[in-house]
């Protein structure tokens, strides 16, 4: 069962209250007989759920996509860019989906691409003033945002205690992900069916 959300106090307590009791009506139907690490899962899954979709519509008051936005974050301040392969471990997407994305930058007049100087198949990314000026134009009201949304949630030390569980968490995840790619007995065997 959750556990009743603290609102706090406030001019914004009376609509976290509400969206707390709608948030609880979603658990009470996904969680009659799931355990807690179903609801600590489910919690994590939705409030960043919520966040990226505050990001996201942020990135498109700019005439941005989210992974646009993400795009030029990682590029920025990186004299040699990114490889395109890069750009996707860091955005953990596929280089196919980086592609498209960095040719609507490149369209725009964004981000330049150039030819790997140590590997010819491969691009570098790199991103142009203008791109920068964009980038810099966003970047306030993204931290206004962030504030907004985790800020006034959160006190100092509840926000270092969940920075410490989450980065444990993404380590632990992070570590059983490496060890399904190397340990081929915890691949799904392939092959065919027997009739």
């Amino acid at each position: 069962m959750p556990r009743p959300v603290d609102p706090g106090t406030g001019p914004a307590a009376s609509a976290r209250a509400e969206a707390a009791r709608r948030e609880e009506g979603f658990f009470e139907e996904l969680l009659p007989v799931a355990g807690l690490d179903s609801e600590v899962a489910l919690n994590i899954v939705r409030a960043g759920h919520f966040l990226h979709a505050a990001f996201a519509q942020n990135a498109r008051d700019h005439g941005l996509s989210d992974p646009q936005v993400n795009v030029l974050v990682a590029v920025e301040d990186l004299s040699d860019g990114l490889t395109m392969a890069q750009i996707a471990r860091r955005m953990l997407v596929s280089r196919a989906g980086v592609l498209g994305v960095v040719r609507g930058l490149e369209g725009r007049g964004w981000v330049t691409t150039r030819p790997c100087p140590a590997d010819g198949r491969a691009l570098r990314v790199r991103i142009t003033p203008a791109g920068q000026a964009m980038l810099d134009g966003l970047l306030p009201a993204h931290l206004r945002l962030v504030d907004a949304l985790v800020g006034d949630c959160f006190t100092k030390p509840e926000k270092d205690d969940l920075v410490r569980l989450l980065t444990r968490l993404r380590a632990h995840l992070a570590t059983r992900r490496a060890g399904r790619r190397t340990n081929p007995a915890t691949k799904p065997t392939q092959g065919r069916r027997r009739r």
